[in-house]
């Protein structure tokens, strides 16, 4: 063939190929591998849409700033009490699993970071987050702040949680009339879930007059507004963490911190549409679609973390960060030791009318009684449930059948202090950690004549196949120990026997029994011989005259 002729064949065959291309429009990737969803022509560092002014993955660091992988802001320091450790030696910046390599650790009372001077959009953003919560707030409407740039002068916006993890969207917008309104975004209905990853996305589009909020890339609730707002621009810095309108303790600790793990934080230009939603929130999913799995072990506190600090006992039993109270329910089964301790897992106070998270009964296992491992708390206040505030002190038993049970004062402060018995069991006996724990609701209300909240502490004695329940409770004018008595085949019901002690007391004259017990203990003991016996009774007096007065 002349090589001319051959030439031109070539170049009319490139250029047909060249318009096919153009036509039909470049796309390398037909659809994405992990989510299935056809991906645009236009690369998302191309979208004007999608133009990241913020974006940590917590995978660099320059010493314990974080860097912003987006390279719009600059480096920031996270806020760590042991990065200059006082008692201890200095630690690294706590990172864990992410959804996609490495999150990083809040501890709800240290660790934070902020922004100053951040140029918020107003027009039109997209936010999104993953978030992996440790523990609930107490139930005293304090704002746990995820990511939020305001001071609660009407500004802003604050993405967080409340009260049993209920999600708070809230943000302040101004309308083409000048009129500053708050909105909000879940209507208390939206939730997150205790060590378990949740993706929230909120869209602002001020043109069109919608606010949305996506959970797991899907459509939660929509707010519509005027056309033409835009969000009231705040002049408080960008906090990740920590929520600087919340309360103080001691001047100290705020009632305000996130605590668990964080991943893939994100600020974006534009208002991302429900697709490309769907599709980021799809790209964190495994090869075969399912969603970043999490571990109670991964969101938890450091066991190691404290191991050299100078004032922790080293020997006898305390949980890997926080105070404890006292240890309740310790039993053997299935040749291990299990304890319990009342833990709330924040710095800040316990106590029936504490400004921290309810009181929990965290777990501990051993096979020596030396080495104990941390497990998850076996009961936690809930929401619609007696222990709405505390699950307080109490003890354990094993059912005829061979099942563990747990008995506990459940407090609900909403009642004034009002207080009931009610129950747990573990879910599978056959698991050796019992590491799930079922609730089974109220055995014994408190009784209508009794002070409020004081009826409390079920301790428990066994002699001739008879279990009796002792517990404190305070009358008008009486200090009691009331006695309860069921059989092992049938924990979950209690007959009353009798007052097993009580004492008269005057409001003029206390005395050093105080008015108001707890933990009462009743057993028999032995002499040395085995000679002698005796039944002995114990009580803990509470508060003095003073404090009554």
């Amino acid at each position: 063939m002349n090589k001319n002729l051959f030439g031109l064949l070539v170049l009319i065959i490139s250029l047909f190929g060249l318009i096919s291309c153009f036509n039909e429009g470049i796309r390398p990737n037909e659809s994405d591998s992990q989510s299935g969803f056809e991906t645009s022509g236009e690369s998302e560092d191309e979208d004007p849409m999608r133009e990241d002014l913020l974006y940590l993955d917590f995978e660099s660091f320059d010493g314990n700033k974080v860097v912003d992988a987006a390279g719009k802001q600059k480096n920031t320091k996270i806020e760590y009490v042991f990065t200059k450790a006082t008692y201890k030696g200095n630690e690294e910046l706590p990172l864990r699993d992410g959804v996609s390599g490495k999150g990083l650790f809040f501890d709800g009372y240290s660790i934070c970071a902020s922004y100053k001077g951040f140029a918020m959009p107003t027009d039109a953003f997209t936010i999104s987050v993953w978030v992996a919560p440790r523990i609930w707030s107490y139930p005293n409407g304090e704002i746990k702040a995820i990511l939020c740039q305001t001071s609660g002068d009407r500004s802003g916006f604050m993405i967080g949680y409340g009260d049993f993890g209920k999600l708070h969207i809230s943000f302040h917008i101004e309308t083409p009339d000048g009129v500053v309104l708050g909105q909000s975004l879940g209507d208390g209905e939206a939730y997150l879930s205790l060590y378990e990853w949740t993706q929230i996305a909120v869209t602002f589009d001020g043109d069109k007059g919608v606010a949305s909020l996506y959970l797991n890339g899907e459509l939660f609730d929509s707010r519509n507004f005027d056309k033409g707002s835009r969000l009231k621009a705040s002049a408080f810095p960008l906090y990740i963490g920590k929520n600087p309108t919340a309360s103080l303790y001691a001047d100290v600790f705020s009632l305000g911190m996130f605590t668990g793990v964080m991943d893939e934080v994100r600020i974006s230009l534009g208002a991302e549409s429900a697709e490309d939603i769907g599709k980021r929130y799809a790209s964190f999913l495994s090869k075969e679609g399912e969603h970043p799995s999490c571990s109670f072990e991964n969101v938890w506190t450091d066991s190691t973390l404290l191991d050299d600090d100078i004032y922790r006992p080293q020997y006898h039993l305390t949980p890997s960060l926080f105070r404890m109270g006292e240890p309740n329910a310790p039993f053997y089964f299935n040749g291990k030791y299990h304890i319990f301790v009342q833990y709330h897992g924040t710095a800040t106070p316990t106590g029936p009318t504490a400004t921290s998270s309810g009181a929990r009964w965290l777990h501990f296992v051993s096979e020596d009684m030396v080495n104990w491992e941390e497990l998850p708390p076996a009961i936690i206040p809930e929401e619609n449930s007696p222990d709405y505030s505390h699950c307080f002190s109490g003890n354990a038993l094993i059912s005829s059948d061979g099942t563990p049970y747990i008995f506990y004062s459940a407090i609900d402060l909403r009642k004034g202090r009002s207080g009931c018995i009610a129950f747990a069991k573990a879910k599978d006996p056959t698991d050796p950690y019992l590491t799930e724990w079922e609730k089974g609701g109220v055995v014994l209300e408190q009784p209508a004549d009794a002070l409020d909240g004081l009826f409390r502490d079920p301790f428990f004695y066994e002699e001739n196949g008879v279990v009796y329940m002792v517990i404190a409770v305070t009358r008008e004018n009486k200090s009691q120990v009331l006695l309860y008595t069921a059989s092992k085949d049938n924990l979950e019901k209690w007959t009353f026997k009798s007052i097993l002690y009580e004492r008269s007391f005057s409001w003029d004259s206390i005395g050093s029994l105080s008015y108001y017990w707890e933990l009462p203990m009743f057993m028999k003991i032995k002499s040395g011989d085995g000679s002698v016996e005796k039944y002995m009774l114990c009580i803990t007096p509470m508060y003095d005259a003073n404090y009554a007065g």
